[in-house]
């Protein structure tokens, strides 16, 4: 009570010099030089407005009205209109976000009371973002900390201005999502701050994978709004990257933040490390982004079981790290053993010995194979239970249960396989679980193939694309600019046609109108009587009938997977075209060109070679141009060296990097990823 009580009277102290004192400490703490005496004269009289506000606001902490006291900071010579319109911009202009695919799946395990990560060593100390709008890079780098050194042992500080400088698909200083910084990290790795110091300013990318510390393998989000998964994850995972609503932190200096107006609008990106019980009250310890001299040493408590206060819980995330399967970690043991037992300081003289040893390690191989065998049908079996669960596989009987487990297991070492290959730097792309891993890749090709095969005849183009003469950009992407919907999933209709279709005609729309509208792939599957359904079509047939009827929009008739009587109603149509354009056969300049300048274009692939793939550029020399799929080119760029297009597909964000995939460029139009591509003409 005595600790408290002092406390207080240092809170109120703020009162014991004049508000001119106050001012002169203020600007000198933070390198304050205003442009004029007028600027000066006016964030005065806003210093001293909300000096009032953090007097009150400290009264009614001091006769315990509020769980949470007030101070000043960096932040009080702004109105709190003008701090909330600054985390609000980066909020606005952040890019759209794909849905998240993978959700963290509570353990079970009855976690502590309180706890925190802050004295495990696996926190770096409190950085600060500045004027950049770069809060989801901090809050990404804190995760990221955190897990590898929970993996290593090693706490490095990880680089915010790589993010902030090369995360293409965010916006930098003006906002971004931790997840597509994860995504970043998966694909590229991250260079350590002290090779890429922090700028606060959007630069050009200065990334060397020679200097990255490591890759991450992906990310799980916290299924929304689940504050006891998010306590879950934190205590058996590891920091939490955190999406919240800061509007209510401007004065905060200690305590337990506890404002029931502070809702799920999000707009600031933070670091759950830790969470306990203040005063009978629940709390979250959230590391942020705003130097040490905001809040307590850089650190907030926010207010824990209060329905989910500040979204806290709303858009939670992890990465993941990647890390050689216990399997590789025992060969390597037992290999090293057995080099080191059979080589050693060998004695010809004492062939009997060595001969005693080969025997002893053999014994160990037989013992420790069985292990790598025990733990590989261990970690199956998981996998195969987590597989079932996030994809919903209930199978006829026991009989085809045990049939599709052998065939994912024969898939998961396919995986490992190559994905060791992707390791050693002998594979550009690398493979994972998706929805396909349970059906033999024969299967899958032959679902393909059945579309592919009954698809109806096509007409001859008549409009050919004319190359701009602008040059392009070396790499481009439409995903930042507003214009591409979230990736949808086609299911087990052979309805890809319409999914390309659909994504080629959002696109043309919002370009053309500022509204990006998500159009009814369900209305071209049930209503282009030239196309077969969900037995497989062509683009540009649906391109056609958009030009004659029109289409509407995905709410008024959604996807249903099936083939269905024609429903469309004129009176809802979204949008008409006047006719649409092809791609000279086989043309990557003329395809760059078009996605550069025009839009979105249709493409039509052969895609039977790409079941497993998860990230990297897709190259496969034996990918040629007998075309089974319709995908969506929105962009390209160079990874590693290796040219890309960057192609939406209609399989779900499961599927490859967040439901697109890196597919080769210049490589002999690889995949006739030029042989039949269009767009539409508004």
């Amino acid at each position: 009570m005595k600790f408290l009580v002092l406390l207080v009277s240092l809170v109120l102290a703020v009162n014991a010099a004049t508000d001119k004192e106050q001012w002169l400490e203020f600007k000198q703490k933070f390198g304050r030089d205003y442009r004029n005496l007028r600027e000066e004269q006016q964030r005065f009289s806003i210093f001293q407005d909300n000096l009032r506000v953090i007097e009150t606001h400290n009264a009614k902490y001091a006769k315990g009205e509020s769980s949470y006291y007030m101070g000043i900071n960096q932040f009080t010579d702004m109105t709190p209109v003008e701090f909330k319109v600054t985390l609000n911009r980066s909020a606005a202009l952040r890019p759209q976000k794909s849905q998240p695919t993978a959700y963290h799946v509570e353990s079970g395990v009855q976690a502590p009371a309180s706890f925190s990560w802050l004295p495990q060593g696996i926190v770096t100390e409190v950085k600060n973002q500045g004027q950049c709008g770069s809060c989801w890079a901090f809050s990404a780098t804190g995760a990221l900390e955190g897990a590898y050194a929970l993996r290593t042992g090693s706490l490095v500080s990880l680089s915010e201005q790589n993010l902030v400088d090369c995360n293409s698909v965010n916006f930098g200083c003006d906002g971004g999502w931790m997840q597509y910084a994860f995504d970043y990290v998966k694909d590229y790795g991250i260079e350590s701050e002290r090779d890429y110091p922090y700028r606060a300013v959007d630069q050009s990318c200065q990334f060397s994978s020679s200097k990255s510390v490591f890759r991450a393998a992906g990310y799980v989000n916290i299924p929304r709004g689940n504050e006891n998964a998010l306590l879950d994850a934190i205590v058996n995972v590891g920091p939490v990257s955190l999406d919240i609503n800061a509007d209510y932190f401007q004065y905060y200096a200690g305590g337990v933040l506890d404002d029931s107006r502070c809702d799920e609008q999000l707009d600031h990106g933070v670091l759950g490390v830790g969470y306990g019980n203040q005063n009978g009250l629940d709390y979250w310890l959230v590391k942020n982004s705003w130097g040490a001299d905001w809040g307590e040493n850089g650190y907030i408590k926010m207010a824990r079981n209060r329905n989910n206060q500040c979204g806290v819980a709303t858009d939670a995330s992890y990465p993941l790290l990647v890390v050689l399967k216990y399997t590789s970690i025992i060969k390597s043991v037992i290999f090293g053993y057995v080099r080191q037992k059979m080589f050693w300081n060998l004695d010809r003289s004492k062939g009997n010995s060595i001969l005693c040893n080969r025997k002893i390690v053999m014994k160990l191989i037989i013992v420790l194979a069985s292990l790598i065998l025990a733990i590989s049908a261990t970690s199956d079996t998981e996998l195969w239970q987590e597989f079932k669960q996030n994809f919903g596989r209930d199978y006829r009987n026991l009989r085809e249960e045990e049939k599709r487990f052998s065939i994912f297991q024969s898939n998961l070492r396919a995986i490992e396989a190559h994905n060791e290959k992707y390791a050693n730097g002998e594979s550009s792309y690398y493979m994972g679980i998706n929805q396909f891993t349970d059906i033999t890749p024969a299967e899958f090709k032959a679902r393909l193939n059945t579309s592919a095969s009954i698809k109806p005849i096509r007409t001859q183009p008549t409009t050919w694309h004319v190359t701009s003469g602008v040059k392009a950009p070396a790499s481009f992407s439409w995903i930042p600019q507003g214009v591409v919907t979230g990736v949808k999933n086609q299911g087990d209709c052979g309805s890809c046609w319409a999914f390309s279709a659909s994504g080629a005609l959002e696109g043309a729309h919002a370009i053309s109108t500022g509204n990006l509208v998500s159009f009814s792939e369900q209305n071209l599957v049930d209503c282009v009587t030239t196309n077969g359904g969900c037995d497989g079509g062509w683009m540009q047939n649906a391109f056609d009938y958009v030009r004659e009827n029109g289409i509407e929009s995905e709410g008024d008739y959604p996807y249903q997977a099936v083939n269905q009587a024609c429903q469309y109603s004129e009176s809802k149509s979204v949008f008409t075209i006047s006719s649409h354009v092809t791609i000279p056969e086989r043309d990557e300049n003329a395809l760059l060109d078009a996605v550069a300048n025009i839009g979105p274009v249709a493409v039509d692939i052969r895609a039977d070679t790409m079941m497993s793939y998860q990230g990297g550029v897709y190259d496969d020399t034996a990918c040629d141009e007998q075309m089974n799929h319709g995908a969506l080119a929105v962009g390209y760029g160079n990874e590693n060296g290796a040219d890309y297009w960057l192609v939406k597909n209609s399989w779900g964000t499961a599927w490859g990097e967040n439901g697109y995939i890196k597919m080769s460029r210049n490589k002999n139009n690889q995949c006739a990823i030029a042989s039949y591509a269009s767009y539409p003409v508004v």
